[in-house]
């Protein structure tokens, strides 16, 4: 029988395919028996780096998924509010502790899969990507900072001593540092979300203080003795935390609610402070101000309860500072009113008056300054400039991400490596280019809510939010000098998505070109009796 012209003229090209599914077949073989080798060799000490290859094999089939004008938009925002209360609600030393992996704890539970949607998003939606990406575009350039940041960050694992540690690092911080900031531009680039946001944020703060009033009647956190077996971490750390702490000065107990140490409660209550006040002054339901104006004094009191200044410094900031920017924005909105000229000409005079108050009323000073019970903390806080600057200065290109306490190397009496100020741990794990390119994202958010909020004024909704995220960034960058821990950071990343979302050039409108269920949501809208009448 005489053979189809057809099969032979395909005949070299079936042969050549053969020979690259062979030879593809034998390579996989020869990599999986080597990556199972190292992996029973190496294992769990350094599991973290057997998952590199699965997750960049992860990232290449998102890439290569086909387009669709139905991204899961929805799930992204659902977890970025999962995310946000779960930061804060849940304890994050009550996690699974598997060997070799970083602690999964609820912030990371809800993390992860809100990235691998993000990127499903990016993949899938080309008119989303490019909404997104022309969000990003603002003047000034806040997210060409954040991606030098992160190739700084990048490149610091190379200096580290223990770079399995430093990956690590790196990892979570573009999960819940970067990937947050990219989200929360989408996010609150839609009606309302800010909003919601900032609700969020005042709900999660009267839930850790309720817990903290439990904790200060008890002694201790409400769940000592009582945490499922799956849940207990066998780390040093965690057990000073689980037992509690008093200052050596005083013997006074410091609540912690769900946070590790009584300075990140009293940091989060600092940040979150503003959007509380932001509710008390521009809220338009009568009882919504009423229950933000009772929650002000009852999370002073937390405050208080944490027996620690940068807390107190915090919500004096934002009593000091929300005035001031009432008055300015009623001033430029109401040229004939006398109320924000008023609070604006006289503001120098009470702000001169409280500084001479903190340095001559006794219970002020010690609140702000600190006294007798506060000087070992402030003296340690001396010692540790003194030696850690010069290391910079010696080690201008930083020691890692991660590595900052142990570079330093100053040991706490409970003999671990500590670190007070983020301003040195931040110099000491990126370098003074980190230093200057990590600060300078920061106050480029800080200028451009600020500036965006004096062009636009504060009577739409999403504008009048810049306020309290104005407020609450410089409250961030006051209390990072004598604080270095990170358990906030993700808020203030998410403020900064805020900050671009708002400012954008593009604004909502360009973002909903790309969402399906905001144009599903603008059609209701249209269609609505309440939109009729």
């Amino acid at each position: 029988m005489a053979r189809n012209p057809t099969s032979l003229h395909l005949a070299p090209f079936t042969e050549k395919i053969r020979v690259s599914v062979a030879t593809m077949t034998v390579l996989v073989g020869i990599f999986c028996f080597v990556y199972g080798f190292f992996y029973a060799l190496f294992t769990p000490y350094m599991l973290v780096i057997f998952f590199i290859p699965p997750a960049l094999l992860a990232v290449a089939v998102v890439w290569t998924l086909p387009a669709t004008d139905r991204p899961p938009l929805r799930s992204v925002e659902n977890l970025f509010f999962a995310f946000t209360a779960a930061l804060v609600v849940w304890p994050r030393y009550l996690a699974l502790a598997l060997p070799g992996l970083p602690w999964i704890t609820m912030d990371r539970l809800t993390g992860f899969p809100l990235v691998f949607l993000l990127l499903v998003s990016l993949s899938t939606s080309p008119s989303f990507r490019k909404s997104l990406i022309g969000m990003m575009k603002t003047r000034p350039p806040i997210f060409l900072l954040l991606g030098i940041f992160v190739l700084i960050q990048f490149a610091s694992i190379g200096f580290s001593h223990d770079k399995g540690q430093s990956v690590q690092k790196f990892l979570v911080a573009q999960i819940s540092w970067t990937a947050i900031a990219v989200t929360g531009v989408y996010i609150f680039s839609l009606p309302g979300r800010l909003e919601t946001w900032a609700r969020t944020l005042w709900l999660t703060a009267i839930v850790v203080g309720a817990i903290a009033a439990v904790e200060h009647v008890k002694q201790q956190a409400p769940w000592v003795g009582h945490i499922p077996s799956f849940l207990k971490v066998e780390d040093p750390s965690v057990l000073r935390t689980l037992a509690g702490g008093s200052r050596a000065a005083t013997g006074e107990y410091r609540v912690s609610s769900t946070f590790s140490t009584p300075l990140g409660l009293a940091e989060f209550l600092a940040l979150s402070m503003p959007f509380v006040v932001y509710f008390a002054v521009y809220s338009t339901n009568s009882l919504a101000r009423v229950a933000a104006a009772a929650t002000v004094p009852f999370l002073f009191t937390i405050i208080v309860w944490t027996d620690s200044r940068l807390g107190m410094v915090g919500f004096l900031g934002t009593s000091l500072l929300y005035p001031l920017a009432f008055g300015v924005l009623r001033w430029r909105a109401r040229r004939d009113d006398m109320v924000g000229p008023a609070i604006v000409l006289a503001y120098p005079l009470v702000f001169a008056g409280f500084v001479v108050a903190t340095l001559f009323v006794h219970r002020l000073n010690k609140a702000i300054w600190g006294g007798g019970a506060q000087a070992a903390s402030t003296a340690t806080r001396q010692t540790q400039v003194h030696i850690g600057i010069p290391m910079i200065l010696r080690h201008p290109w930083g020691h890692g991400i991660g590595m900052g306490a142990d570079a330093l190397g100053f040991v706490s009496p409970a003999g671990v490596p500590t670190i007070d100020s983020y301003y040195l741990s931040i110099g000491l794990e990126y370098g003074i280019i980190g230093f200057i390119v990590y600060f300078s994202l920061i106050l480029t958010a800080l200028y451009a809510a600020g500036i965006g909020l004096l062009k636009q004024g504060a009577d739409a909704k999403q504008t009048a939010l810049l306020v309290p995220i104005v407020i609450s960034l410089i409250n961030f960058v006051v209390v990072k000098s004598v604080f270095s821990q990170q358990d906030n950071h993700p808020l203030v990343f998410m403020m900064i998505g805020a900050t671009v979302a708002v400012v954008s050039s593009n604004g909502a409108d360009a973002s909903m070109v790309a969402t399906p269920h905001v144009r599903r949501q603008r059609w209701w809208r249209r269609t609505s009796p309440s939109s009729q009448r």
